[in-house]
């Protein structure tokens, strides 16, 4: 059996390992971070449990209550991110709510012993439930083109592709959108 819930001060080190581990992930930024950088990061974690602008939820297995998997997501406006997202160089704003709000998976991960059992596509519905709460009219996600599953899992929840290229670097990414159509 499983919980799903709220990530609270004792998941940090989760969060901030799954973080570090970044599975899929080719880029190796954090390689040779210095100890102020790695604290500036801890901290920038610790904020997706007690930020009001931000989420984030566990998964453990409730008898054990060993965490399996963990998500976290910012809740932003377009308006705010376009200058500094280069993306937006090629996307419209306009495929984006009127009021700019969205909420933007940045983390999930799940423990490949549990993966095949939908606990990411459980993750990212309870998210989505929460910007719901929050009055988010869209869902963003990205992911390296090459992870073809994650872009599956997201297609099958009613993401679309907005953006195939480099993001920050020249890895390929896939961006992708889903709106929320009460709150768009």
């Amino acid at each position: 059996m499983f919980q799903v819930r709220r990530a609270e001060e004792h998941d940090l080190n989760f969060l901030v390992w799954i973080d570090i581990k970044d599975e899929g992930v080719r880029s190796s930024y954090m390689a040779n971070w210095t100890d102020a950088e790695w604290a500036a990061h801890r901290a920038q974690i610790a904020a997706y449990i007690s930020g009001s602008d931000k989420i984030a939820y566990v998964i453990e297995e409730a008898e054990s209550q060993r965490r399996i998997a963990g998500i976290y997501a910012d809740i932003l406006n377009v308006q705010d991110v376009a200058d500094r997202w280069p993306m937006f160089q090629t996307v419209s704003t306009d495929l984006f709510p009127a009021n700019g709000r969205f909420c933007a998976i940045f983390q999930l991960w799940v423990d490949p012993a549990y993966r095949r059992q939908g606990l990411g596509s459980q993750l990212k519905q309870t998210v989505e439930a929460e910007a719901r709460r929050c009055q988010v009219g869209a869902m963003y996600t990205h992911t390296e083109a090459r992870n073809l599953h994650v872009i599956t899992l997201n297609k099958k929840l009613g993401y679309q592709e907005i953006y195939r290229g480099p993001m920050w670097d020249e890895i390929e990414r896939v961006a992708l959108l889903k709106r929320l159509d009460e709150f768009a």
